[in-house]
């Protein structure tokens, strides 16, 4: 199917979506088998062109993400010292990192059909409660998805009481892939 996204579920299954799906399909896949609430969620994955893989930078950030759509993004991170700056508590700058990245995970994926890509304009991440150790949970979804740009609001909240660690918003530029 020309222009479709190739998912690969928890499973092992491969699953094509439709170019005119801009991702719901994905988020709908991911949702139905349960992979947003795991205990121990499994990355996911996409096709053989590596959108959806884990990036280099996400491992070190320690980003999982569970669902990948045009319209909702969810992932999780266990915290700990790798991610601490010197006072002990987790650097800012890798919740402002995973806000970024989830972001632009779903951004991408709304336009991608298009023949575009969204580039991150603008970053505003504030930090609501410091954490040491522990999981969060992460969720995006999109503000404003219009032809030229996108907005999309990041929570991020501690998995065992669900309260608000950070939050922010990304603005995405959709551009023509060269």
């Amino acid at each position: 199917m020309p222009g479709a996204v190739s998912l690969l579920t928890r499973g092992g299954a491969r699953r094509q979506t439709s170019p005119g799906s801009n991702g719901r399909e994905a988020s709908r896949l991911a949702h139905d088998r349960g992979m947003a609430n795991q205990e121990s969620p499994e990355d996911a994955r996409s096709g053989p062109d590596g959108f959806g893989e884990p990036t280099p930078f996400m491992r070190a950030t320690g980003l999982h993400l569970n669902e990948i759509g045009a319209e909702r993004v969810t992932g999780w991170i266990d915290l700990g010292p790798d991610q601490h700056q010197v006072f002990g508590i987790v650097h800012g700058g890798v919740y402002a990192a995973v806000v970024e990245e989830s972001a632009s995970f779903g951004a991408g994926l709304a336009v991608r059909a298009a023949g575009q890509q969204a580039v991150g304009v603008s970053n505003t991440t504030n930090f609501i409660r410091p954490m040491s150790t522990g999981r969060v949970m992460v969720e995006a979804v999109p503000l404003h998805q219009g032809r030229t740009q996108q907005l999309w609001e990041v929570r991020i909240t501690r998995a065992e009481d669900g309260k608000p660690v950070a939050l922010g918003q990304v603005r995405l530029q959709n551009i023509v892939l060269a």
